[in-house]
């Protein structure tokens, strides 16, 4: 795979996000932070956390190091300026990537001695379909709490462009 078609996946990402933070707007306060009896909990965690894991891959990608940043911020006008600063950040490694990068091998420290290293190639693509399975979960949350949804996949992304 070609960094093109990584930068495609990751402008599809961006889209998806910008269109789940706009649905989101639509809810209380009071749902958004409501507990959701499925993974990880109410919006404003499932949020956090995705957009958390979304910053420290690529930051652990650029540098080597991990930064975990998945706890709630204290507002929602916090946590979009987290989101907008990762996806700025992250937009930047992406626009740099090279087929030489696609094929570097990483393991974070914390994985287990027997684990695998992984292409940063593998890297972004689960980052890419761990950010779609909670959106596909915040999905359902936002629709149970009556607020506006969207397709998400990827074929409606390219049909639109």
């Amino acid at each position: 795979m070609t960094p093109a078609y990584f930068q495609r996946l990751f402008a599809y990402n961006l889209d998806a996000n910008q269109r789940l933070w706009e649905c989101a707007t639509h809810l209380s306060d009071e749902d958004y932070v409501r507990d959701v009896p499925y993974s990880i909990g109410s919006v404003q965690k499932q949020i956090a956390h995705y957009v958390g894991v979304e910053y420290w891959w690529f930051h652990f990608l650029r540098t080597g190091q991990l930064d975990f940043q998945q706890e709630p911020k204290e507002s929602r006008a916090a946590q979009r300026t987290f989101w907008d600063e990762v996806n700025t950040v992250n937009q930047t490694y992406i626009d740099g990537l090279t087929p030489e990068e696609l094929t570097r091998y990483v393991k974070p420290d914390f994985w287990d001695e027997g684990d695998k290293s992984i292409t940063a190639a593998n890297a972004i693509t689960h980052v890419m379909l761990h950010s779609m399975d909670h959106r596909s979960q915040i999905l359902r949350a936002l629709h149970d709490f009556g607020a506006p949804t969207f397709e998400q996949e990827f074929l409606y992304y390219l049909l639109d462009l």
